[in-house]
Formats: structure tokens, C-alpha cells, sequence
């Protein structure tokens, strides 16, 4: 997967990767904030449009279409993320003192 990335030229770091999960970081716009998806790193378009619904979820899908077996979904988004360990992290956007941060400890 690696090769693959460095071969297209796409910036993606692996923040967190457990059992059944991966935390990615993609380097995109600055401009679109955290809401662009993979608009910037997708290079063939045409491909993804074509495949798009068979693994990764839509607007208006149903809970079976988004959880399907083998598939991509997107659990939570943020500007930043913050990995100790498995399954220990903090996800967060913009300034700190707000109430939008995310953390999961198990």
C-alpha cells in the first residue's frame, strides 16, 4: 500500500492502525478544511466515480450499505488527531478549549 501511495504522489500519514481500524491523515487543501473527503488525493477520477458505491458510503445510504463487508467508512473527521496507542487517541478541530474533541480510551 505504501509503494502505491509513494507511486502516485499522495501525502498520507498512518496515525493509528489497530485490529479492525485505521487512522489516515491525508494532505489536501487548506482551503476546503476537513469536510473535502478524498477530492484531493483521488487522481482518477473516472475510476472513482465508477467504483465509488461499492466500498465506500454515499449521502442518503442506508446502515447496510454503509457497514458492508470489506468496505470504507468514515467513523469521525478533525483537523487534528493525537495517537498514543491502540485504541488511545484524541480528535480534534481548531481551537483546544472548545467542545469539539473527540477521545476514545479502552
Amino acid at each position: 500500500m505504501v509503494k502505491l501511495l509513494k507511486k502516485h504522489n499522495i501525502r498520507v500519514h498512518f496515525c493509528n492502525i489497530d485490529t479492525d481500524s485505521i487512522y489516515l491523515a491525508f494532505a489536501g487543501s487548506q482551503i476546503e478544511g476537513q469536510k473535502q473527503g478524498l477530492k484531493y488525493v483521488i487522481s482518477g477520477q473516472v475510476l472513482l466515480d465508477k467504483h465509488y458505491k461499492e466500498q465506500l458510503p454515499w449521502d442518503d445510504c442506508t446502515v447496510v450499505e454503509e457497514k458492508k463487508l470489506m468496505g470504507i467508512t468514515t467513523e469521525s473527521q478533525g483537523e487534528k488527531i493525537v495517537c498514543l496507542a491502540p485504541k488511545c487517541y484524541s480528535l480534534y478541530n481548531g481551537n483546544e478549549l472548545n467542545d469539539d474533541i473527540v477521545s476514545l480510551v479502552n
